[in-house]
């Protein structure tokens, strides 16, 4: 289902839990609480 957070902070040369941050603030926006239900709202 993707790239993890760990393939994410690799691959950009960030900390895993900046991506963490980034990711919970998307979510928050688009107004899901995973990649699950993001997934299952934008399919």
């Amino acid at each position: 289902m993707g790239a993890d957070t760990d393939q994410i902070s690799k691959e950009i040369h960030i900390s895993i839990h900046t991506v963490k941050a980034h990711m919970k603030k998307i979510y928050s926006k688009l107004e899901v609480k995973n990649k699950v239900d993001l997934i299952l709202k934008y399919r």
